[in-house]
């Protein structure tokens, strides 16, 4: 069966064992099942809560959509794959054997964006890019100075471009490390190109810009980019 996803092996040990995985597609690719049973006990609470109908079924077609992915990448089926939901909201994996995979989920719109990782914690976040009229006002409110320098050499839909593959890459640099967003620590942070003979040890962020979507995926374990798949080094 051909997969729904859309998918780049981005966490390279060799050249034929990719490490990690990152997936995207629309949201109404992904089956919206009826039978919850898949669901562990934190999913099935934090469900719950859910009182929206939009933000239910958006909550259902991602999980389930995490573990066709898991399926996908690393076989099995989706009864195979035990998910649990911290408080935080972050996803680790219970399935015996599986503990040190990490997983990471992301959905802007109509889309999801999904990463694994075989060799621990991952982050990942999906922005559909839209104009913005308060551009200005954000980069003045909440950009940090090296942010606000490049935009102002650019025209105004690179500088757009250019604020998402910023939040992207923060928002997915502190997922992976299980932290929320902190709007002052954004407004310190910088973003550093890096070559791939010179990959720092601490974490590393990828960028994956399409027509109408910005995707970010950080991980310790990346290993290699390209021009078109930029690595970067977050610096708060």
């Amino acid at each position: 069966m051909k997969s729904i996803f859309q998918t780049i092996p981005l966490m390279v040990e060799t050249a034929t064992r990719p490490s990690g995985w990152l997936l995207w597609c629309s949201l109404a690719e992904i089956p919206l099942p009826v039978e919850l049973d898949w669901l562990s006990l934190s999913e099935q609470q934090r469900l719950s809560k859910l009182s929206s109908p939009r933000r239910r079924e958006t909550f259902l077609r991602g999980h389930y959509g995490l573990r066709l992915a898991l399926a996908d990448c690393l076989g099995g089926s989706i009864n195979d794959w035990l998910i649990e939901q911290l408080d935080s909201g972050a996803l680790q994996l219970a399935s015996t054997g599986h503990q040190n995979i990490g997983v990471s989920i992301s959905h802007s719109g109509d889309w999801l964006a999904l990463a694994i990782s075989a060799v621990g914690p991952v982050g990942v976040d999906i922005e559909q890019i839209k104009p913005r009229p308060s551009l200005a006002e954000l980069l003045a409110d909440y950009a940090a100075p090296a942010l606000q320098h490049a935009c102002a050499e650019l025209p105004g839909a690179e500088q757009l471009r250019l604020w998402y593959r910023w939040w992207c890459s923060y928002e997915s640099w502190v997922k992976q490390q299980g932290r929320g967003i902190d709007l002052a620590e954004f407004g310190r942070m910088t973003l550093e190109v890096v070559d791939e003979g010179d990959l720092p040890d601490d974490c590393k962020t990828l960028c994956l810009e399409q027509a109408e979507l910005m995707l970010a995926v950080s991980g310790e374990a990346i290993r290699a980019g390209s021009p078109e798949l930029p690595v970067y080094r977050v610096i708060s």
